[in-house]
């Protein structure tokens, strides 16, 4: 059999002879490195990716929308106003998926006009369901944001 795949790890850190925080050239480190490393150091990477109130930024394993995008596209109601007034474009939601999949504190980050962020709005709080992320295999708060597109 083959022998089992190698990891190295590469570690920048400034030389000894300069202070820490003015450095500004690094030296390179190559080591040799296991699985079980690698996966510390991801675990450490993901919990540093959290913000003051336990929310994370980022997670071993992202909230998904059931169903896919195909599902905002098929949940989406255009405002009829807005399509005779030829109002397009795209609306950013920023909420933060719970660790049972709610979306809660959500909020329109870049509006276009009024109709299109109120639907935007309910259609990710109370059309689209997702499945929460997973940290470690735990359930835990992801912070997200949403590019919804309302196009003619």
């Amino acid at each position: 059999p083959p022998p089992p795949p190698r990891f190295f790890l590469l570690i920048r850190r400034p030389p000894r002879s300069t202070p820490l925080y003015s450095s500004s050239e690094s030296v390179v480190y190559k080591r040799q490195v296991d699985n079980n490393t690698i996966g510390k150091i991801t675990s450490a990477v993901y919990s540093q990716q959290m913000d003051e109130n336990g929310v994370y930024l980022q997670a071993e394993k992202m909230p998904v929308i059931k169903g896919g995008m195909r599902e905002i596209g098929r949940k989406i109601q255009y405002p009829s106003i807005a399509k005779e007034m030829g109002i397009q474009g795209v609306v950013y939601v920023g909420f933060v998926v719970s660790e049972d999949g709610q979306v809660v504190d959500a909020k329109v980050l870049r509006p276009v006009a009024k109709l299109l962020d109120k639907e935007a709005l309910r259609l990710v709080t109370k059309d689209v369901k997702f499945t929460p992320g997973y940290h470690e295999g735990k359930p835990v708060p992801v912070k997200m944001v949403l590019p919804i597109r309302f196009r003619l």
